[in-house]
């Protein structure tokens, strides 16, 4: 039996503690008596968390989504207007530009963030003249 909560439905999940949801059978929702014939019975059957070791183990299985992070970039800009620094939360990565011919970028893994890589680029006009990774 699964059961797909709702907004409402996920209110009532206790964080800390144990959730306790009921279920009724229809005749029992609807105060009417079961009228069946002989062998015939009117009933349900439900194992809680204390029937395990079987077959029949009850489970509890959540499905989550962890919503995105947000990226905040930030740019630093000289008193003429030109774009001297780029800085990327998410990417632990920083872009220095000293002169529109030339930017350093600063980058810091984040599953080693002790660790850092600098790569530079030297241009003549919009030409990528030189990549140099590491201290170079």
């Amino acid at each position: 039996m699964v059961f797909n909560l709702n907004s409402i439905g996920r209110g009532w999940i206790f964080r800390t503690g144990a959730t306790k949801l009921g279920l009724r059978e229809g005749h029992d929702a609807k105060n009417i008596a079961f009228i069946g014939t002989k062998g015939q019975y009117n009933k349900l059957k439900i194992r809680g968390s204390e029937y395990e070791g079987t077959s029949s183990d009850p489970i509890l299985e959540v499905t989550y989504a962890i919503p995105a992070s947000p990226t905040t970039i930030t740019y630093g800009y000289d008193p003429s207007g030109q774009r001297v620094k780029l800085a990327n939360q998410k990417t632990k990565s920083t872009t220095i530009y000293p002169t529109m011919f030339y930017n350093a970028s600063i980058n810091s893994a984040p599953s080693a963030p002790d660790s850092t890589s600098i790569v530079k680029h030297v241009f003549a006009n919009s030409l990528n003249l030189a990549t140099i990774e590491g201290s170079g």
